[in-house]
């Protein structure tokens, strides 16, 4: 991960608010995950959603952990 990451070139996004970014294991989608999360570098956040879907079992409707910062 810290060679994908800093291989990544960094952009000037202005206003930033969400990313999408692919979890197929380092091999297939690594250097466009990077990629992405390079632009987070020099960014603060108070919060972050993370949204993917059930690989294991399926459900209707969203699982939500309950956790306090």
């Amino acid at each position: 991960m810290d060679r994908l990451l800093a291989q990544a070139a960094p952009a000037n996004l202005r206003g930033l608010r969400a990313l999408v970014s692919p979890h197929a294991g380092y091999r297939f989608s690594g250097p466009v995950a990077a990629s992405g999360f390079k632009q987070l570098a020099d960014h603060k956040f108070e919060q972050v959603v993370v949204m993917a879907p059930s690989h294991h079992v399926a459900f209707r409707g969203v699982a939500v952990p309950l956790s306090t910062p």
